[in-house]
């Protein structure tokens, strides 16, 4: 690791799959994924939806264009 970075862990959700990512984020701003470990298959989101304070029930995410029609 270069000096003035930190490594940062990250949990992500990317093409409907759950992730568990290692970062190398530079003093200048430049960021590099040292490691990825697919976690599991992630369940379809969910949106939370707000009307001012009042939460309203979730609906589903829209689907992911990257594995075409259900």
């Amino acid at each position: 690791m270069l000096e003035g970075s930190a490594e940062v862990t990250a949990y992500v959700l990317y093409g409907g799959r759950l992730y568990r990512d290692n970062f190398e984020v530079q003093a200048h701003g430049m960021v590099d994924m040292i490691s990825d470990k697919l976690l599991a298959d992630a369940p379809p989101a969910q949106i939370e939806r707000f009307d001012g304070p009042i939460r309203l029930p979730p609906v589903d995410a829209p689907p992911d264009p990257q594995k075409g029609p259900a």
